[in-house]
């Protein structure tokens, strides 16, 4: 059952991801053209973090009533409990920060002619 709703979650912020990806795209082209502070990605991040979130919020709620759906019309115990989905949703968010918040933090306190250096 986790991992139904580890999938329901999953999915919707790839797709998210995909169809956000020209705007961010063109947000990123827009702030390269002008003098960058330390703060000036932030908040970008919080708009896509809140995406995210929605895109989450609408997987878990989808995949709890199909889950619902099963179990009135074919009688099947499908129904994920609640410790299962704050589970599965610990494990996302843990696994987007380790894997997603904290190389990006890492990344913005290099010196950029040192980062390029390596490339």
């Amino acid at each position: 059952m986790a991992g139904r709703s580890f999938g329901a979650n999953g999915s919707s912020p790839v797709r998210s991801d995909c169809v956000n990806f020209e705007s961010h795209q063109q947000e990123s082209d827009a702030r390269t053209h002008r003098t960058q502070r330390r703060g000036d990605v932030r908040p970008l991040a919080q708009k896509i973090a809140d995406e995210y979130e929605t895109a989450g919020a609408i997987g878990i709620l989808l995949g709890r009533g199909v889950s619902l759906a099963i179990n009135t019309l074919l009688h099947w115990p499908t129904l994920p409990s609640l410790p299962t989905i704050v589970a599965s949703v610990a494990v996302a968010v843990t696994v987007g920060i380790i894997f997603g918040y904290y190389p990006a933090w890492k990344a913005s306190r290099l010196d950029p002619i040192e980062a390029l250096r390596y490339e």
